[in-house]
């Protein structure tokens, strides 16, 4: 009982985690959003792009999958597409090179259920990101 509790109450702060991110995060989203459509119209994949491309090599579908976070960050200097989803107990984690769509990491584990709440607070986090765009 008292592991449940502290699930609870962990998965509470990820969600409360979640309203301020998305509270600090959407005036910098308004702004970076005519940036991000500029760079996919100049020849870099789109984040349904990295999408397609992450559940076509995890030979998932779109579906059967909850997407929690989607990003578009520099690493190393390149531009990468990052893509995170799950289904069932199991998390995909994938960074794809913006410009030519190559994946340039994959990775996926076991979620416990601490990690299953947690990631199905940042997929509803997301999702209302969506709504708002």
């Amino acid at each position: 009982m008292k592991n449940f509790k502290n699930t609870i109450v962990k998965a509470m702060a990820g969600i409360m985690a979640c309203g301020i991110l998305i509270g600090s995060t959407l005036p910098v989203m308004a702004q970076t959003a005519p940036a991000a459509a500029q760079t996919a119209a100049a020849g870099q994949i789109s984040i349904g792009e990295a999408k397609e491309i992450a559940l076509g090599d995890a030979g998932m579908n779109e579906k059967d999958v909850v997407f929690f976070d989607l990003d578009q960050d520099f690493d190393d200097g390149f531009l990468i597409q990052e893509v995170k989803f799950f289904s069932g107990d199991m998390e995909f984690s994938y960074e794809l090179d913006a410009s030519t769509g190559m994946i340039m990491e994959r990775d996926r584990d076991f979620m416990d259920a601490e990690d299953r709440m947690e990631n199905m607070a940042k997929a509803e986090a997301l999702k209302l990101l969506e709504t708002i765009r």
